[in-house]
């Protein structure tokens, strides 16, 4: 186990985020909503750790992106390495072969797979016109990536309430 300020998040942003990921507000529900009995989070308090071993199995499960959890506001990069490995292994080598041959590619496969991150977070769908939106506003942005990334969060929040209402 891990204690939470190894990654400078305390027990308390933790339950706060894990709160805004849910919806929820008291501990009792957030610690049902993680699938864990409300002792389990006083432990925690108690022993000043998060069991990330429990945690991110959870995170994970609920599509929750470990990016947006852990690191808020930051830009977080996919190594060359582990982009390429994953693109050889969905789309077949001549594509991993292509992608290495040409780095804007790279740049647009991150940007779409951090824009499809932001959508599958608040559950909206990748259209082509919420695409050209959020992809206008990546761009501009692009020198700025905590503005960029608190405000295309904003952008999908209230997408998503307009959607729904």
């Amino acid at each position: 186990m891990s204690k939470s300020k190894d990654i400078g998040l305390t027990i308390e942003q933790v339950l706060e985020y894990a709160a805004v990921a849910s919806g929820l507000k008291r501990d009792a529900e957030i610690a049902n909503w993680l699938g864990l009995g409300k002792s389990a989070l006083n432990n925690w308090r108690t022993r000043g750790t998060v069991p990330y071993k429990t945690l991110l199995p959870i995170l994970l499960e609920k599509e929750i992106s470990l990016d947006w959890f852990f690191a808020p506001g930051k830009c977080l990069k996919v190594p060359e390495a582990l982009l390429q490995h994953h693109l050889r292994k969905e789309l077949g080598e001549g594509v991993a072969a292509y992608h290495g041959e040409n780095a804007p590619l790279t740049r647009v496969l991150e940007t779409l797979q951090y824009l499809q991150a932001v959508f599958s977070r608040h559950g909206l769908q990748a259209t082509e016109e919420n695409m050209q939106l959020f992809l206008s506003v990546y761009e501009s942005l692009n020198g700025e990536p905590e503005l960029r990334s608190v405000t295309l969060e904003r952008m999908a929040e209230t997408l998503k309430a307009k959607l729904s209402g």
